[in-house]
């Protein structure tokens, strides 16, 4: 700690591994009393960080942000040609060398821009689907917790009922083993046998009569102060809309003062007896431990954010869910206005895409989200490994026209430049590249397979720049039949516009397809790799 006791943070070494310590002194005086001077204490606050962690964290940049600084800063140093050639001037000389660099910044700008293109579209389309599946999701819970409220009630009624029946009001244990009191095997089952004990109180709040499951009942309590039951017995209950009408009761999660269980208790005012306020002890199947997808979680909040229950139950009741999200204003809005809002937040400092809504019949909100940081690191290696895959095609498309050029000499060359001489022949390689294009752009669509898109997006690519070179490359000299009938319409900028959509298809053949192609083979790859750990994970919570 400084000499002037101010905050401080240090390395240290616990337990075998390291962590950044973080220490505040506090200093708080208490009075002793009559005339003595008051006694000052210096504690000193101390948390702990693992170093990797609080690194990684302090690191942590967006991953979209990341993968559009890094393509716009490609994107940079490929332009650094064409300014070389703007800036050439009337007396400069245009090399060789920088018309293959302009040749290869060609393609490659034109491969990132596409990947760039389809990333963000990607992105979007799956985040879409993602969100819809959440909602879809909450839509699961929000029914089935409404289908197990119904069940609990008409359980609850059939208690009564039978309680009545029985005679003397007594303790009972073991009400599995008796069917006339609870049926949970057979046929007619009860619509609700999965609770732990049921007890009938008076007004007064004093619990007169309990029936369990387990081999003996808790002592006797006075529950007046829940907040269940003084809602139910000031008439302030809540009301739950099932097929078989309207049903009055109130609903808390609460820690026994028994047995210090995490418990959710049901209570109602039997039809039989308006005196007496006849409760549940009840885990809520819908909301106890669900098997969820690597990555999803929910919580159900009341109004001031407490958590109520969580997809992670050791946060159940011990979490304030606004405080954990930084006081997100769309998600106090969401919760307090009692509305339905889809949003992204930082959830316990990792960022999280919500889905917040209210809970019919209930004064409570249900909040699912997962986590989008899965999707950002998927997006990155989904363009890592297109950027690769397209890296190898260029150094392969490099190594055929090395070989052609070695080939063929000079000739080979001459398809660089535009030539007024030649607009049939700009013509047909503008309809062969088309029709390679569609060919290819068929096989992007419609294959599953990556080794067919691969192998494509070697063979189509190719084949254009072969058939280019040689048809330029064997007309050099004289024009054939179709120069002589572009001549016949006597259209004097024919071979321009030629040349211009010939080698635009050609670009298109040879890099944005090929990127496209590559990225679906990422995309579909990546897919699988997230499924098979969704199925991984799903497997583990099954088995513990």
């Amino acid at each position: 700690i400084p000499a002037d006791n101010s905050f401080a943070t240090n390395l240290v070494n616990y337990a075998g591994a390291e962590y950044r310590l973080f220490a505040q002194p506090v200093r708080f005086t208490l009075p002793s009393g009559g005339s003595a001077a008051p006694s000052v204490f210096e504690w000193i606050l101390c948390g702990l960080v693992k170093s990797d962690r609080f690194r990684s964290e302090t690191l942590a940049v967006n991953y979209t942000v990341l993968v559009l600084f890094i393509l716009l800063g490609l994107l940079s140093i490929l332009s650094w040609p064409f300014l070389d050639v703007c800036f050439l001037g009337q007396r400069g000389s245009l090399k060789a060398a920088t018309v293959v660099l302009l040749a290869c910044s060609t393609l490659a700008m034109s491969g990132l821009l596409a990947l760039l293109v389809l990333d963000l579209c990607a992105y979007d389309e799956t985040k879409d689907k993602l969100d819809a599946e959440l909602q879809a999701f909450a839509g699961s819970l929000r029914q089935n917790l409404h289908e197990e409220l119904a069940a609990i009630a008409s359980q609850s009624d059939l208690l009564n009922e039978r309680f009545e029946q029985v005679g003397p009001a007594t303790n009972r244990t073991h009400l599995l083993d008796e069917p006339a009191l609870v049926a949970w095997s057979g046929t007619a089952n009860d619509p609700y046998p999965y609770f732990q004990m049921a007890a009938w109180n008076d007004r007064r709040g004093n619990q007169l009569v309990k029936w369990t499951v387990k081999g003996e009942t808790t002592r006797m309590l006075n529950v007046a102060h829940r907040p269940y039951f003084r809602a139910i017995a000031e008439g302030r209950p809540w009301t739950l809309q099932t097929s078989n009408g309207p049903v009055r009761f109130c609903m808390e999660p609460l820690y026994s003062l028994n047995t210090g269980e995490n418990l959710v208790m049901f209570g109602a005012t039997p039809r039989q007896d308006s005196n007496v306020v006849a409760t549940l002890d009840v885990r809520l199947l819908s909301l106890a431990k669900p098997v969820l997808p690597a990555g999803y979680g929910f919580c159900v909040v009341d109004g001031s954010g407490n958590v109520l229950f969580h997809s992670d139950d050791r946060r159940d009741l011990r979490e304030n869910f606004f405080e954990e999200c930084n006081q997100d204003p769309k998600l106090r809005a969401a919760v307090l206005g009692r509305v339905t809002g889809q949003f992204d937040s930082y959830y316990a400092r990792r960022l999280y895409s919500f889905y917040a809504t209210p809970i019919d019949d209930l004064p409570w909100s249900l909040i699912v989200f997962r986590d989008a940081q899965i999707l950002g690191t998927a997006h990155v290696e989904m363009v890592t490994l297109a950027v690769l895959l397209f890296l190898h095609y260029g150094l392969a498309l490099a190594l055929v026209y090395i070989a052609a050029h070695l080939i063929g000499g000079r000739r080979c060359a001459a398809w660089l430049w535009p030539n007024e001489k030649r607009p049939g022949t700009y013509a047909l390689l503008a309809l062969v590249h088309l029709v390679l294009a569609l060919a290819f752009g068929a096989v992007i669509v419609h294959s599953d397979s990556a080794e067919a898109i691969v192998a494509s997006a070697l063979v189509f690519p190719v084949l254009g720049l072969l058939l280019t070179m040689v048809l330029l490359a064997a007309w050099r000299r004289k024009p054939g039949w179709l120069e002589a009938i572009v001549r016949l319409r006597r259209w004097r900028y024919s071979y321009r516009v030629g040349y211009v959509v010939s080698m635009s298809l050609l670009l298109v053949l040879v890099s944005v397809l090929p990127m496209m192609a590559f990225f679906k083979v990422a995309f579909d790859s990546e897919l699988r790799l997230l499924a098979r750990q969704a199925q991984l994970q799903l497997s583990a919570d099954l088995e513990s």
